[in-house]
């Protein structure tokens, strides 16, 4: 697991990522070769973007997106491209389409808002994702602040949870 909740000196818990980008496939002969042999790992195969995959160079964008898979299983209980197998994972990842958008109860804008960002953090050409981290995080502020004054339902409590600090996306 590379995700940590870590409490800060001012008593709020952070969520912190580490280790994105550490797997990457150098070619699909190799890939088979080594799939071949028991307990191989090459990483997480869902947060693995089409780029890390294919054997590509990898950078910043390849961390967002699989910050992007990430928020994603959050929000709807699972990975968005999963497979039986390890290569049905990879092949989904590649050539796949993003699962449609679950039909929302409540608030349909902010549903589509937030698929919006998720789809741009997990588009196959890593160059139409977010360009930076920081990017996708005003994208997050814009909404939670347009999100603000939504009607709560009754009887609940709003809760305040502070943003993820990135202090630093691994560079590759």
């Amino acid at each position: 697991a590379n995700i940590f909740i870590v409490r800060a000196a001012d008593e709020h818990e952070y969520i912190k990522v580490l280790d994105f980008g550490i797997a990457k496939v150098e070619n699909y002969e190799e890939l088979n070769e080594r799939l071949t042999n028991a307990g191989t790992t090459l990483g997480t195969p869902f947060y693995m973007s089409p780029e890390q995959i294919q054997g590509m160079e990898v950078d910043g964008r390849t961390d967002i997106y699989a910050l992007g898979v990430i928020f994603w299983e959050c929000l709807f209980g699972t990975p968005p491209f999963v497979g039986k197998t390890l290569i049905e994972t990879f092949k989904a990842t590649i050539r796949n389409s993003l699962p449609k958008l679950p039909a929302p109860e409540r608030n349909k804008h902010v549903c589509k808002q937030i698929y919006k960002i998720l789809t741009k953090t997990i588009k196959k050409d890593r160059n139409k994702r977010y360009e930076s981290i920081q990017a996708f995080m005003r994208d997050l502020e814009s909404l939670k602040s347009q999100t603000a004054s939504l009607e709560r339902p009754p009887n609940t409590t709003p809760t305040s949870l502070p943003v993820p600090h990135f202090e630093r996306i691994s560079q590759i």
